[in-house]
């Protein structure tokens, strides 16, 4: 299946040019005497059905990226946020005293050891993130940023971290 998927993948152009051929097409078969003077009621009728499945699979096809989009958008903005203020909202002590210093100094990157269980655990629950799999000082400590979400949430509300 895959491998047919592939074969028939189609820029958003010709994704377009097919469905508006297609519903071209359906508007025609409309048109009877128009059909008859063309001599293609019988193709019409023979192949409507196919080529308005075709027509539909095409524009579901063309709009999906744009609806992907809307949903993620949706989900970042609503979704997303209230999720990752929940987890602001109960941290333990040292998740909070490690995420002051993002604030206090107002940095978005701090070093720890990849065995830093506290940091592991601030990953987990996609407040930070790490910026980078090579580490610094020796190769012990790894780049932690704090993601934008959490950082504007901490910058309006310093009390879920105890400032």
């Amino acid at each position: 299946m895959d491998n047919f998927l592939n074969y028939i993948k189609l820029s958003k152009e010709q994704q377009m040019i097919i469905f508006l051929f297609g519903l071209f097409i359906i508007i025609i078969a409309q048109f009877d005497s128009l059909l008859n003077s063309l001599d293609l009621k019988n193709f019409i009728q023979e192949s409507l059905t196919y080529i308005s499945i075709i027509t539909i699979l095409s524009f579901c096809s063309f709009i999906s990226t744009p609806l992907i989009n809307l949903i993620s958008f949706i989900y970042r903005k609503f979704y997303y946020k209230r999720k990752i203020t929940s987890y602001l909202k109960k941290l333990t002590k040292d998740e909070k005293k490690l995420l002051q210093k993002y604030i206090i100094e107002d940095i978005s990157v701090q070093y720890f050891p990849i065995s830093n269980g506290v940091i592991g655990s601030l990953k987990n629950k996609e407040l930070v993130y790490m910026n980078s799999t090579i580490g610094t000082y020796g190769g012990t400590e790894f780049a932690f940023n704090i993601q934008e979400i959490p950082l504007e949430i901490l910058k309006k509300h310093p009390e879920y971290i105890d400032l």
